[in-house]
């Protein structure tokens, strides 16, 4: 027996049909359910994008898009320059266009590196010795392992955190850091004595905020 979709008048004859409707109407009821449009945050300094947390990383970035339209049980989602094409599932696969709009403001990480904001300083340091013990090749050495060592710390903190400045001084470096939390993973890891000492920095809603100086000496 033949099915004519009441929304359009086609035929069983000509096109599949789900619940008595055609599958274009279907599909279309289904669309119109969907946002044509959303916003998407985008940092104006750095470029990351932001819907739930501030990424630049396609993969999660794709992942708090489907967590976005997960009510509409999406399978697969492919961005583009202006708009992201989602798939989905209801009965049958369909996809729809929606439109990207983006609004430009500075990420936190971003403000912070531009208001010079840090938590804790990196002191990388020489062991004390007298100037007469201490010959030029040595010197030219200590100097190299340093840098080498001033260069593992900020690659290693570089994926957890911010890195504002990096002051070159007589006797080593100070590294400044947005985050004291990032930096204690990798104070257990160096085989060299460190000494901690906080400073009371200032106070926000209440919360005392501390500044966290690792002298590291080598």
């Amino acid at each position: 027996m033949d099915i004519v979709c009441y929304k359009c008048g086609s035929s069983s004859r000509d096109k599949k049909f789900i619940n008595y409707i055609c599958i274009d109407c279907f599909i279309s009821d289904k669309k119109r359910k969907i946002p044509d449009e959303i916003l998407i945050k985008v940092c104006k300094i750095c470029g990351k994008l932001k819907l739930k947390t501030w990424t630049d990383d396609d993969e999660k970035f794709k992942g708090e898009l489907m967590e976005k339209f997960s009510k509409y049980n999406p399978t697969d989602v492919d961005i583009k320059e202006n708009s992201v094409t989602i798939t989905f599932f209801d009965k049958v696969y369909f996809d729809k266009d929606i439109k990207i709009i983006r609004d430009y403001i500075i990420c936190d990480v971003c403000s912070k590196i531009k208001n010079k904001y840090y938590e804790a300083i990196i002191q990388i340091r020489k062991k004390e010795k007298k100037e007469k013990e201490i010959k030029k090749k040595e010197e030219d050495e200590m100097e190299r392992k340093l840098e080498e060592i001033k260069d593992e710390i900020i690659k290693f903190l570089e994926r957890k955190t911010f890195i504002v400045k990096v002051e070159k001084l007589k006797f080593g470096y100070d590294i400044y850091v947005g985050s004291t939390k990032a930096v204690l993973p990798l104070i257990s890891l160096l085989k060299y004595p460190v000494k901690i000492t906080k400073k009371l920095y200032g106070e926000v809603a209440g919360k005392k905020i501390y500044r966290t100086t690792f002298l590291l000496r080598i």
